[in-house]
């Protein structure tokens, strides 16, 4: 029996591996536990929780801390456009802002149209009621038509309708010209607002 240095420093470290070896043991243990709560969660199926955030993944987004870990971004890195992007954008604010132009213009100037019609500035009115009734037919027909043949050539075609519509306008002999050009500048109005701006969202990052 060896009863020497040797013999005493492997005795030393017996229990040294031994703890390491509960510990190993320990582990394997812990991971095979987590394997089956796992397997018996997907077995369950999803949860209330999952199926709330699958569902509205986008609202359970705002309520979620930030990872610190995350660098945050400049927005104003947002601003800078792709000479498409940017075309796209200004063809469709545009179009829309000569749009509600040439309604407010007429929303401002029924007395001096009722005088230019001889007519109360009551019955001049009707025509901007004819204007916003008949938009969202606008919105529907050249919606199915934007969703069928694109959103760009559409969109041209209204810009040059609504475009020539509004200067009959200024030409029209007596009110019932004037109104049903005006039902025509409605569709052609309602038309122009859902396609300009789902143009420009879809051109936008």
């Amino acid at each position: 029996m060896n009863n020497g240095p040797d013999a005493f420093e492997l005795h030393a470290r017996q229990p040294d591996n031994v703890e390491k070896a509960s510990v190993q043991v320990e582990d394997s243990a812990l991971a095979s536990a987590q394997a089956s709560r796992d397997d018996e969660h997907l077995q369950a199926g999803p949860t209330r929780r999952t199926r709330l955030t699958g569902k509205f993944s986008h609202i359970w987004e705002l309520f979620e801390r930030p990872d610190p870990s995350s660098r945050l971004q400049n927005p104003l890195v947002l601003l800078r456009l792709s000479p498409r992007q940017a075309y796209t954008f200004s063809v469709a604010f545009l179009g829309w802002m000569v749009d509600a132009i040439d309604f407010f213009c007429v929303s401002m100037s029924t007395t001096e149209l009722g005088d230019a019609f001889g007519v109360e500035p009551s019955r001049v009115t009707s025509a901007i009621t004819v204007t916003l009734m008949l938009r969202p037919v606008g919105a529907l027909v050249f919606g199915v038509i934007a969703d069928r043949h694109g959103r760009r050539i559409p969109l041209m075609v209204n810009l040059f309708l609504f475009t020539i519509i509004e200067l009959a306008s200024g030409f029209s002999h007596n009110l019932s010209t004037f109104i049903g050009l005006r039902a025509v500048y409605g569709i052609l109005m309602g038309g122009e607002w859902g396609l300009g701006s789902s143009l420009a969202m879809e051109a936008l990052p």
